[in-house]
């Protein structure tokens, strides 16, 4: 037996995690996709906290798009 535990996505919880499209080839249209997640990262935020993961080397991009008040 764990301790493990996977919530249901409607359970109570502190912040939305998401991960910036990254992996290159993807997506037909990158930068489309790029600004439907940052659609998405708002309007979740109105919300709730989101953290977005972003690898270092898309950083200035994420931020770009995000501004300040997706962490």
């Amino acid at each position: 037996m764990t301790t493990y535990r996977m919530p249901a996505e409607w359970d109570a919880h502190d912040r939305c995690w998401m991960a910036w499209p990254s992996r290159e080839g993807m997506w037909e249209d990158p930068e489309g996709t790029c600004e439907a997640y940052t659609r998405v990262a708002h309007a979740i935020a109105e919300h709730e906290p989101v953290t977005m993961l972003v690898p270092p080397r898309l950083m200035k991009q994420a931020r770009d798009h995000l501004g300040s008040d997706i962490t």
